[in-house]
Order: structure tokens, then C-alpha cells, then sequence
């Protein structure tokens, strides 16, 4: 979503910025919901951090959520220079909640 987010601002389609950050935030909603106490298995990427720093995930994704919310406003309104700037600062958001979070891809045997 990121990614379309990003391809999008490269062509001032403030329609699909709009769209996506709405589905960002809209999934950011469910975060508690997906990540009960102990909901691990093999196939999760979570780090059990999650849970051991819950507040601190909380927040991140409060932020995050934010941080959606004001990027479709701006898309919606059609200002360019504020979609630049929040996006600009999106994927960061994104990322350190990924990096502090999420174990990294296992890579595929050749």
C-alpha cells in the first residue's frame, strides 16, 4: 500500500493516495483484534515484543493511524505539498513499527 501510495504521488493521483490511506488506517483498526496475548505461530512473523511492549506497539500504530488519516485529508483536498510531506515521513512510521516488531522474511532455499 506504501508503495501505491508512493507510485501515486509520483502522478498526482490524490484519488488512489485517498483510497489507500484510508484502507491503511481502516487496517490499522484491526491491530488489537489480530494481535491477541500469545497469538504466535509458525507462520507469524510477530516478534513476541509485541506483547511484551504492548503500550509501546499501541502507540506506533495510533501514530501510524494518524498519520493515514491526515494523508487522505490531504489527498482529498488535493494539496500536493502536504501529501509530499506526509508521505515523505509515512514509510518511516511504518517501517520502525515493521523493524521493532515483525522478524524479517525468511529467504527462500534456491
Amino acid at each position: 500500500m506504501v508503495k501505491a501510495i508512493k507510485k501515486a504521488g509520483k502522478k498526482n493521483d490524490f484519488a488512489t493516495i485517498e483510497s489507500e490511506a484510508k484502507v491503511i488506517a481502516a487496517n490499522l483498526d484491526k491491530i488489537p483484534d489480530l494481535f491477541p496475548k500469545g497469538s504466535t505461530s509458525e507462520k507469524s512473523r510477530a516478534k513476541p515484543a509485541i506483547w511484551e511492549k504492548w503500550d509501546t506497539f499501541n502507540q506506533k500504530r495510533i501514530a501510524v493511524k494518524t498519520a493515514a488519516n491526515e494523508l487522505a485529508e490531504a489527498a482529498k483536498a488535493e494539496d500536493g505539498q502536504k501529501v509530499s510531506s506526509i508521505v515523505k515521513g509515512f514509510g518511516k512510521k511504518c517501517g520502525s513499527c515493521h523493524r521493532s516488531f515483525r522478524k524479517p522474511r525468511k529467504k527462500k532455499k534456491s
